[in-house]
């Protein structure tokens, strides 16, 4: 990580949310800085910090939504039902797919067929 941007994930994550709002708060404040500066200028030395602070409040922002979600997740854990953009990622054929329970399910006719005709079982004597 870039020394000159002074904003790590460890040290992140470990403030509250408060603090990384007035943290996002001040880093918006200093990239406004810099775009007056880009547009009338002077100082083209201090350009190449505008990427290290849209990379800090980046960060910041994934950090505060990552919290977002892990709360949400927290909330509808024991619910019937949770929001699609909280559910597993799974590919279409799977999401379609029966469930166990659903795969399990048998007929009348073909219950009563398993239980008076089990399966023979042989014996290979050697």
């Amino acid at each position: 990580m870039n020394k000159n941007s002074g904003l790590q994930i460890k040290q992140l994550i470990s403030l509250t949310e408060e603090e990384l709002t007035v943290k996002i708060d001040e880093l918006k404040k200093e990239l406004a800085s810099l775009r007056v500066i880009q547009s009338t200028g002077t100082a083209p030395n201090k350009l190449s910090r505008i990427s290290v602070v849209r990379k800090g409040i980046a960060r910041i922002l994934t950090i505060l939504s990552q919290r977002n979600i892990k709360s949400l997740r927290e909330k509808y854990a024991g619910s019937k039902f949770m929001p699609l953009d909280l559910r597993k990622k799974l590919t279409r054929a799977k999401r379609r797919a029966l469930t166990p329970q659903q795969a399990k399910k048998m007929t009348v006719k073909a219950s009563k067929k398993a239980l008076n005709f089990p399966k023979r079982k042989f014996a290979i004597i050697a």
